[in-house]
């Protein structure tokens, strides 16, 4: 029996005048005998092994060649024959045989024997591109029992034993791989198909992130009926456009990004594919071809030839669309991408942009590298376009803002940025699931994330220009070559008088590395140092505490009561008449000049009100890069032993951003905000967590605090008071402390804005990625969120 693919289905996936295919998810292509052409059915009186070989077989994520087998059950045949073809009396059984990989793009699968309506070939709920498809058929008596069958393995192994020779491994792998697909058909012939292996539980490292994706990502008919009843469940039914700009597109390529388009869930949009003056015949053909696959497709092209810019405004002028979202022309989106984004809109009817986490498809076309990203993060994004894909915003924000065609490198950073100064931020939203695919082997007009080193000049022109409106007299430091940029925002011209508070008791020595270090690296002017006195006694203090105020920057004031963190605090700032209060530890060292300046900076941009700096251990690797919430079931540091030029999770120990905490071992804040908030707590919290509190009642307040890497200093932590847990008196009032934390703050603490819900609370900040992600939503049947 010769069997081979439909000619009539593989045309249709034929993507090029060359051998060029692409086999959309779920479609499914038709097996026919190509001996006997007289009936549709298939029938095998034996055994029969399949022989599968793939050219240039390229399969995307968790994709593998299967078989769908209809056969034919026959309940009554003699009722069968009275009614002819109309077959009342016949059933059709459905399974799934997975083919087993021999060697690189050839399968093998075992057919059991009998009559089969039809069998079709496909990849399941991935797509696949491919060159050509070359299908050998073998039932002969060898394979017809298990002693036939085993005879051949040994008559196999025999060959491989003494004849050695390039084909050994070849021949091994498919005598396994045969014998393990036989099993496989003789158990799901008896019992149906094999269930999918259970997953196991996590956290899962990020390397793990492909069992994590295949858990917490995969859609499949149960997912599809998920969604299908939230979609009947929402009151806004918008229409998305969806704008592909494309140049000579490799058609393989664009097909797979088409389809995964095509292939959403949520189905109330409109694709615009605007070409930029393509002049590939291969590209044109398939461009070709589009316009009759669907309805919602509309294909239009410019003159200009490259101008991927002008080609995205074009699309967006004749969009009807009410949201617009845009994808490059060789990435793939997820199949619930416009479903997230519109359950999204639902959720907060006011979005004007709203934007998704991504991944990368690497070049065997597995996704890896996924960037789980924060909650709106304006002084972040002044970095690196952090934002990058998918995004999605209002028709009247896309066709207000537009694309610039002078920024031909980063004009998607540069769009964001502009649309960032044209929307309340409050309807700025972010979708944490992985709804985007980006291919890291890409061309030039993939211009998200992974290609800003392109063209660095015009990244460079986007961020000034964005700055000029955001933080005038701000610049970029043009001599680092990275794919994130410094931005340098400027010191206030009036000069803010800075308060920095030292509490201490004796520990001389400490107190006195940390007021010269001060003294002797702070290049700001405007400072005075205010040193608490907590009941010192020691003669050596006393005497350094005369010598100190000889100096005009240096006071002491007397806190004469047990020690309180909190209320020496709120005691000596309510007397101050400071604009800026720097909360700083007696066992900090100061080790860079810039430091105090750096956080004025932050502290001076648009809604912020407090920042904080990177504290060292002594022997220089990272006490404190800034604090997330929930971590270790109240807050955690994050970089902790890290050097202070690892990166971290997309360098994140390098950039300055936006925080929902930061410790007050050195804190910079706004006096009348510090009094406005009520300060510390100081009757339930007054020696730790104060810090985190401090933060929280900030943010409440609609104030946004930053932490930048560029302000660093020495922490010799706890030296002069002991660390908590040293006894047991300590170690009861600390655990008193968080449980009152967790319980006014229980929200905030699970729900922190800037560390993403698919991180695991339960280990080191972005060590390892949730087993069941903080979502108020799922697709998955019985995962609890």
């Amino acid at each position: 029996m010769t069997l081979s693919i439909s000619a009539h289905d593989l045309a249709a996936c034929k993507v090029s005048s060359e051998k060029a295919y692409y086999i959309p998810p779920r479609v499914h292509l038709g097996l026919v005998e190509t001996d006997f052409m007289d009936t549709d059915e298939i029938c095998f009186a034996t055994w029969t092994e399949i022989l599968l070989s793939l050219d240039s077989l390229k399969l995307e994520h968790g994709g593998a060649p299967q078989l769908t087998l209809n056969r034919i059950v026959e309940d009554d045949p003699g009722k069968e024959r009275a009614h002819g073809k109309d077959r009342e009396g016949v059933r059709i059984n459905t399974k799934i045989l997975l083919c087993t990989e021999l060697r690189r793009n050839e399968f093998v699968s075992f057919i059991p024997p009998g009559k089969y309506h039809s069998i079709q070939f496909g990849f399941g709920n991935t797509g696949a591109s491919l060159s050509g498809i070359e299908i050998k058929s073998n039932s002969s008596s060898r394979i017809i029992g298990s002693r036939h069958f085993l005879a051949s393995v040994t008559r196999r192994t025999a060959s491989m034993v003494y004849t050695p020779n390039p084909e050994t491994v070849r021949r091994l792998k498919k005598a396994a791989g045969s014998f393990a697909s036989l099993l496989r058909g003789l158990k799901d012939d008896l019992v149906g198909v094999k269930p999918a292996e259970e997953i196991p539980d996590g956290p899962y490292t990020l390397e793990e992130y492909d069992i994590w994706y295949s858990k917490h990502c995969s859609i499949g008919a149960k997912e599809e009926v998920v969604a299908e009843y939230f979609i009947s469940t929402f009151s806004l039914k918008p229409l998305i456009t969806v704008v592909l700009a494309i140049h000579n597109a490799d058609p393989v390529m664009l097909a797979a990004t088409v389809h995964s388009v095509l292939d959403q869930l949520y189905d109330n949009f409109e694709l615009i594919i605007s070409d930029a003056g393509s002049n590939s015949e291969q590209t044109l053909g398939y461009l070709r071809q589009l316009s009759d696959l669907d309805p919602r497709i509309k294909v239009r092209s410019t003159k200009d030839n490259h101008d991927i810019a002008m080609a995205v405004n074009e699309a967006v002028n004749i969009s009807r669309g009410d949201y617009v979202t845009f994808v490059d022309q060789d990435d793939l989106v997820s199949r619930d991408a416009l479903f997230w984004l519109v359950e999204k809109i639902n959720e907060w009817p006011e979005s004007e942009m709203i934007y998704s986490d991504e991944d990368r498809i690497d070049p065997d076309n597995h996704f890896v590298l996924p960037h789980f990203k924060s909650d709106w993060n304006l002084l972040l994004l002044t970095s690196y376009n952090y934002v990058g894909h998918l995004v999605m915003v209002s028709s009247k924000v896309a066709k207000i803002v537009k694309w610039r065609s002078e920024l031909k490198g980063s004009p998607s950073f540069d769009f964001v940025l502009r649309a960032a100064l044209q929307i309340d931020e409050n309807r700025i939203k972010h979708v944490p699931r992985i709804l985007y695919h980006q291919r890291l082997a890409m061309d030039s007009l993939n211009i998200g994330f992974t290609h800003a080193l392109d063209d660095e000049p015009s990244r460079y022109d986007a961020i000034e220009d964005f700055l000029n409106s955001w933080s005038p007299g701000a610049t970029v430091d043009h001599n680092l070559h990275s794919f994130y940029s410094r931005v340098h925002f400027p010191v206030p011209a009036h000069l803010p008088q800075v308060s920095v508070i030292i509490p201490t008791r004796d520990a001389p020595e400490v107190l006195e590395r940390c007021v010269n270090s001060v003294m002797n690296f702070t290049k700001y002017p405007n400072y005075k140092i205010h040193i608490i006195d907590n009941q010192s006694v020691e003669s050596r203090t006393l005497s350094l505490f005369a010598d100190l105020e000889r100096f005009d920057k240096v006071e002491i004031h007397h806190y004469d009561k047990p020690f309180n963190y909190s209320d020496m605090h709120n005691w000596l700032i309510s007397k101050l008449d400071s604009e800026l209060i720097c909360l700083l530890n007696n066992d900090t060292e100061i080790v860079e000049e810039s430091w105090l300046s750096e956080l004025i900076t932050l502290v001076s941009l648009p809604g912020f009100a407090a920042a904080g700096a990177m504290l060292l251990y002594p022997d220089r690797t990272i006490q404190h890069a800034g604090v997330t919430l929930g971590v270790g079931g109240v807050a955690a540091h994050i970089g902790v032993g890290d050097l202070p030029d690892e990166p971290n999770y997309y360098s994140r120990n390098l950039l300055p951003q936006e925080l929902s905490a930061v410790t007050a071992a050195c804190l910079l804040v706004k006096r009348d905000i510090y009094l406005q908030v009520g300060g510390m707590n100081a009757a339930r919290l007054p020696i730790s967590f104060n810090d985190v509190d401090l933060c929280l009642k900030l943010r409440a307040a609609k104030y946004k605090i930053a932490w930048s890497p560029h302000s660093k200093l020495i922490h010799h932590e706890s030296k002069s008071r002991g660390i908590d847990h040293e006894n047991d008196f300590k170690a009861l009032r600390a655990a008193g402390e968080m449980s009152y934390l967790a319980l006014t703050w229980r929200s905030e603490l699970m729900n922190d804005p800037y560390y993403n819900p698919n991180f695991d609370l339960k280990s080191e900040p972005y060590e390892k990625l949730a087993s069941v992600p903080r979502l108020d939503l799922t697709l998955k049947p019985g995962v609890k969120t």
